[in-house]
This record gives C-alpha cells, structure tokens and sequence, in this order.
C-alpha cells in the first residue's frame, strides 16, 4: 500500500554542456531550391521565380558557412498616374534573369536538444544576365482631318493618343 514515487533530478542544461554534449551530426549538406514570388507595386503585381543550389558547411560546432548558387527570374510592372484622364496611363516594365552567390556566416550561440540560437549574416554577388526594360507613354496629337462636300472642303480637329514604347536591352 505504501509505494515510493521515484522522480528523476531535473538536470540543468547551460550552454556550456549542452555545447559539449551536442556534436555536429555532419560536416556538409548539399540541397536544391525552388522559390516562387510575387513583386507588387502600387499599380500591378507578377509572378517571379528563383532556385538553386546551396552547400552548408560546419566549420565548428558554433558556426556554419552557407553558400549556393541562385538563379532568380523578375517582372516588375509600374503603371505611372501622371497622365489626365483622358490620357491613358503610362507603363514601365522590367524583366530582370540574375546569378546571385550568397556567402553567410552562421553563429550558434546557445544550442539545445530541441531549439537552437543563432545569428546570420553575410554577403551577396549579383549578375545580371539578362536586363529588358520596356517603358510605354501616350500623348495626344492635333490630327486634321479635310472632308469634301458638295465642293467645299470641311476641315475638322481632333485629338488621339499616340503610343509610344521604347525598348532597352541591356548587356550582361
């Protein structure tokens, strides 16, 4: 009838053991990515994509060197309001293809069984491989217009829009 309870002392984890204790189960992994995104401006939104690879590196048990290779796709659109009402808006649009090499620096400070601490941080090369940029304006051109009737010309004015787009392509 009488039976003891037994109840294990709870052991206190400091860094400093939990640090000694907790190895790096390995020294490097190697992973794919694939990230879809969305660019919004004020006026309009696209869809953009980006994947790579990426290698992470244990240099210690406190700190990890993260780098990769990234391919990212862009299509902002931005249509300007400048114009009257009675003058269609305006548009520029970018279409961007970039080779970016991220190099991160990883410090874990206090790892435990189940959560781990850290700070990040690091530097980025970008190329651009591929820059298109079109912009498209409208202004509006007096256009005469002469109309025979009856032997006499009628002359007559009206405004149109004239759409203008210009294309630049840059060099990689």
């Amino acid at each position: 009838g009488n039976k003891t309870a037994y109840r294990k002392a709870d052991v206190k984890i400091t860094p400093e053991n939990d640090l000694l204790n907790n190895k790096p189960s390995q020294k490097s992994r190697f992973g794919v990515n694939f990230s879809p995104g969305v660019t919004s401006t004020n006026t309009a939104s696209s869809f953009n994509y980006s994947g790579g690879i990426n290698a992470d590196y244990d240099l210690s048990r406190s700190f990890r060197l993260s780098t990769g290779l990234q391919v990212e796709h862009q299509n902002v659109i931005s249509e300007s309001s400048d114009n009257p009402a009675w003058i269609p808006s305006g548009q520029a649009q970018a279409e961007l293809v970039d080779l970016d090499l991220p190099l991160n620096l990883t410090w874990k400070f206090l790892i435990r069984k189940s959560t781990c601490y850290y700070l990040s941080g690091g530097i980025s090369s970008v190329i651009y491989l591929s820059e298109k940029y079109t912009s498209t304006s409208y202004t509006q051109k007096m256009v005469q217009t002469v109309e025979m009737q009856d032997g006499v010309s009628n002359v007559t004015y009206q405004l149109e829009n004239v759409k203008t787009t210009e294309q630049i392509t840059e060099a990689p």
